[in-house]
């Protein structure tokens, strides 16, 4: 897919959004994609521990645990 067509898909997508906090969501992502975030230790320290999880395989992959998510509203 190229430039233009992701952008004309999303431009599509987001013509569809009738949710004004789902908007609001996306318009301040797109504000702020080139802005600097500044961590404290304790988000670091969350971070290097979630890297380190994945490194270790300590994680559950995308597609298990939406099957779980699923099973577990229509159950």
């Amino acid at each position: 897919m190229n430039i233009q067509s992701l952008k004309k898909q999303l431009i599509n997508s987001i013509n569809n959004i009738e949710d004004i906090e789902y908007l609001e969501g996306l318009n301040q992502l797109v504000k702020d994609k080139d802005e600097i975030y500044i961590l404290s230790k304790e988000q670091e320290s969350a971070i290097n521990e979630g890297l380190k999880d994945i490194e270790e395989g300590k994680y559950i992959p995308d597609e298990v645990l939406n099957k779980e998510i699923n099973q577990w509203l229509n159950d």
